[in-house]
């Protein structure tokens, strides 16, 4: 079985772009809430048990309609991600959490981190593991490279 590493551990393995990136996406609110939506919707594409929870709707097509639709959706698929971590489970590998739970019960015995806040906060919208917040994490910061 394969456990999670620590975050620490994470972070020693990066480079300096890809720090300097992740301190940018910890310091700017408006980026940082960009980013855990990016993190949900990844989680989202990243598992045909939340991609596939549609919520049908008999009506019209409108911009009203299609919004309420999608906010129906999300709500069915933030539930599901609730039931997971409830579990103990991550979302997208279904390995248990218990590397990202460790950090988050030692984290609030003392101050945290930022940067274990930016993991947890991704595992909060998301339900993921310390190894597949790692994966989104590194894809984020290829993106952010390549448009950025």
């Amino acid at each position: 079985m394969k456990y999670d590493k620590t975050i620490e551990m994470w972070f020693k393995e990066r480079n300096d772009k890809e720090l300097s990136i992740l301190h940018t996406l910890i310091k700017d609110e408006r980026i940082k809430n960009t980013f855990l939506v990016s993190a949900f919707r990844w989680t989202v594409n990243e598992s045909n048990e939340l991609s596939n929870l549609k919520i049908p709707i008999s009506i019209t097509d409108s911009s009203e309609i299609i919004n309420m639709k999608t906010e129906k959706e999300t709500d069915a698929q933030m539930g599901c991600i609730s039931k997971y971590r409830e579990s103990g489970i991550c979302v997208r590998c279904k390995n248990p959490l218990s590397g990202i739970i460790k950090e988050i019960n030692k984290k609030q015995e003392e101050d945290f981190y930022l940067a274990d806040y930016l993991f947890i906060s991704v595992h909060e919208f998301s339900g993921l593991c310390i190894n597949c917040i790692g994966e989104f994490l590194l894809g984020f910061i290829k993106k952010f490279n390549s448009d950025g």
